[in-house]
């Protein structure tokens, strides 16, 4: 998965040559399609890992889809 944080690094390193590979997040935070809004808000408030986009994913890990802080503010 590739960030905004990501790119934004990669800007600010003036990185224009690397690759999607090495620049992307090889291990995101993930939340699972079951849990509910007061989680998916924890999980992006995290001050130590703070994001507006979660990939979902399913009991098995795969991925289901993306839940943005867009989505859920403009809803």
């Amino acid at each position: 998965m590739i960030t905004d944080g990501d790119i934004r690094r990669a800007v600010l390193e003036k990185s224009y040559d690397i690759t999607a590979d090495a620049m992307m997040t090889r291990a995101p935070v993930t939340i699972g399609g079951d849990e509910r809004l007061s989680r998916v808000l924890e999980v992006m408030e995290n001050p130590e890992r703070k994001v507006y986009a979660l990939p979902v994913t399913n009991k098995e890990g795969v991925l289901q889809g993306v839940i943005r802080m867009h989505d859920i503010v403009g809803s």
